[in-house]
């Protein structure tokens, strides 16, 4: 396969070097932020790799491209870093290169922006308000009643999520929201809560014909929604799967969605399915590892295929006809830090790995590591294991004990105070 010249904007996943794999003899410049740079391996192996800030908006990014594409035009324009699809989106429609469209990303990153596009176009019209402060949440609150859901507008992996349920909980959520580290420059959002079971809908979109590959069940932390355990597939009815395959389709046509993987977070309210979120990449939780080792299929390789202008939807249905045939169901579970501190030491990972059904446990934090017990995201979690089973709750139990059997020792501060001097009264 060959591809001429190809822009990859941003350096996710290690897609450059399945890029490379997949284009052997292509030309491949790589146009990334500072800080990730670094990360980007053999880099020597290209044609240039230019690396730019990412604070100044995607003028700059814009301006470097077009003099690189003077020189040496782009044929083809890839992108899988979801913090930079905004730049890639904007070179491509400055460099007349076939991406997102910058309304679609902006509709998909700015989730005020979704809910409105989503209300103007008869979807749905779940209530929400950019805010300034926790005045402006209380108001909100009083209208449409708590509990209410406080977040950043263009946050990612539950970082600043706050349900709010009182009035007496509003500036503890103002406080936790604002502290958000993962947006680069967000406002914060107010939006009405809904009722009922989280799930997420994998999709893979050619030409805009939407293909459901999963409906994933989720387990999240009733406060700050971070994700503690996902089960592929869910344990839902074919009438729920349909339901929420045919929402999670039109949300996507909404939004302007006709290519690429796609991750939609869904709640399966008394009214039906309601979206919470969607994204333009695979999900995290090593979701896509569980649809690989379940099903065979691979849908980042595919979603590489398919940004060089492979046609790879056939692939895609083959893959969901072997799926059908599968019974087994895939879990992960995720462990939180008990207590605030340092990582002294970690015990029990060999044996956690050696239970009925586990496939695989990573420990996420190492001894000088610290931890939080209050994570503030899901960077924040210590341990991750995988299993499989006949039955998802069986799996995700099974996931669920092989994270609990890793120990973490952690150096943590005094809470009660030093022991007083022995010296008389």
């Amino acid at each position: 396969m060959t591809a001429g010249h190809i822009l990859i904007v941003g350096s996710d996943r290690d897609c450059p070097s399945l890029v490379r794999a997949q284009c052997p003899d292509a030309r491949i410049t790589v146009i990334a932020r500072l800080e990730v740079v670094r990360q980007i391996a053999d880099a020597e192996t290209y044609a240039r790799v230019i690396a730019l800030p990412h604070d100044q908006g995607p003028s700059e990014w814009v301006g470097m491209s077009r003099a690189v594409h003077a020189r040496d035009p782009f044929d083809r324009i890839c992108t899988f870093s979801e913090r930079d699809q905004d730049k890639a989106a904007a070179i491509g429609a400055a460099l007349g290169l076939r991406t997102y469209a910058p309304d679609t990303v902006r509709w998909v990153h700015d989730k005020f922006a979704m809910r409105e596009r989503l209300a103007a176009s008869g979807v749905e019209s779940t209530a929400s308000m950019r805010v300034s402060g926790p005045d402006d949440i209380r108001r909100f609150a009083e209208r449409h009643g708590y509990p209410v859901v406080v977040k950043p507008v263009t946050g990612t992996a539950s970082s600043g999520v706050s349900v709010v349920r009182s009035p007496q909980e509003l500036d503890d959520a103002w406080r936790w929201s604002s502290a958000a580290e993962l947006p680069d420059f967000s406002d914060l959002l107010v939006e009405e809560y809904l009722e009922g079971r989280e799930i997420s809908v994998e999709a893979f979109s050619e030409a805009g014909e939407h293909r459901v590959i999963c409906v994933t069940g989720k387990v999240k932390d009733p406060v700050h929604c971070i994700e503690l355990g996902q089960m592929v597939r869910g344990p839902f009815s074919e009438e729920t799967r349909a339901e929420a395959a045919d929402y999670a389709a039109r949300v996507l046509t909404t939004l302007g969605i006709t290519d690429g993987v796609t991750h939609t977070e869904l709640i399966l309210t008394a009214g039906g399915p309601r979206v919470v979120e969607t994204h333009l990449r695979p999900a995290g939780d090593e979701i896509p590892e569980m649809i690989r080792d379940l099903y065979g299929i691979d849908l980042l390789d595919l979603l590489v295929r398919q940004s060089l202008g492979n046609r790879v939807l056939e692939q895609v249905d083959a893959g969901l006809r072997t799926a059908a045939k599968v019974s087994q169901h895939a879990a992960i579970w995720f462990g939180l830090p008990p207590a605030t501190g340092t990582v002294t030491a970690v015990r029990g990972a060999a044996g956690a790995r050696g239970l009925p059904g586990v496939v695989a446990v990573t420990v996420l934090k190492e001894p000088g590591d610290r931890v939080v017990a209050r994570a503030g995201d899901s960077l924040g979690r210590i341990v991750s294991a995988r299993s499989v089973a006949d039955d998802p709750f069986e799996a995700l139990r099974r996931a669920r004990a092989a994270a609990e059997s890793v120990i973490f020792s952690i150096d943590a501060p005094a809470v009660c105070g030093d022991v007083p001097p022995e010296t008389g009264v």
